[in-house]
């Protein structure tokens, strides 16, 4: 009996051993929800944190741009601002001088703003005036919040279609970030992809050079957002 259950063991031990090694390579960036959601109350994304990828990324001005123009697209609002004519880089500009956010500012009359932005050096022309009027009277009917795919959010900040292995290799990075900063204290932007592999062997984890290669195409892509 004894030796009927150690040959079902060693088989058991076996299968196990062939099913690892045939096992392809997996990200677990699924820890990563994969639907990001902005909030038209604070004019950001909500469920961006540091160990994320994207936090590297999102820019205040660029996204209120974006979604201002999906929402639109949408069919969720009939009109929208001129958002070329700068209103959302004035406010941006604004906020960053005085430190009140933009969702404040939308609060103020035209003449507090010009106000403001004065004390602050900041001239305002007669265009971010009326855009700034503009946007107050669209503000009431803007959605409480939207949802976003990640890849869309960089097709929308791209300006366009996503290959698929550029999709796959933001996947693959955002695979090796979340293990990175599991073991350290990571700060992706200041390191070059050669120093993130050295990293990566430091603590042990190995990746094929076709890995690598599509991790690489990852790191491009965050890297082209964040110049």
């Amino acid at each position: 009996m004894k030796k009927i259950l150690i040959v079902i063991s060693l088989f058991g031990l076996m299968f196990l051993f062939g099913c690892s090694s045939s096992m392809e390579y997996t990200t677990t960036s699924a820890q990563i929800n994969d639907v990001i959601i902005y909030d038209f109350d604070q004019f950001k994304f909500s469920n961006i944190n540091r160990n994320d990828l994207l936090y590297y990324v999102i820019d205040q001005a660029e996204d209120l741009d974006i979604m201002l123009t999906r929402i639109y697209d949408d069919g969720t609002i009939d009109s929208l601002l001129e958002t070329k004519n700068g209103v959302v880089d004035t406010l941006v500009a604004i906020s960053n001088a005085s430190n009140v956010r933009i969702v404040l500012l939308l609060t103020y009359s035209a003449t507090e703003l010009n106000e403001l932005a004065a004390s602050n050096s900041i001239a305002l022309t007669v265009d971010d005036i009326v855009g700034f009027i503009d946007f107050v009277a669209i503000k009431d009917r803007l959605p409480s919040s939207m949802a976003l795919q990640r890849t869309e959010y960089l097709e929308l900040r791209l300006e366009r279609e996503l290959l698929l292995v550029e999709e796959n290799g933001y996947y693959n990075f955002q695979d090796v970030y979340t293990q990175l900063d599991n073991n350290i204290d990571y700060v992706i932007s200041e390191k070059t992809f050669l120093e993130i592999v050295d990293d990566l062997n430091s603590i042990g984890i190995v990746y094929t050079q076709e890995e690598l290669d599509s991790i690489e195409i990852g790191y491009d892509l965050i890297m082209s957002l964040m110049d």
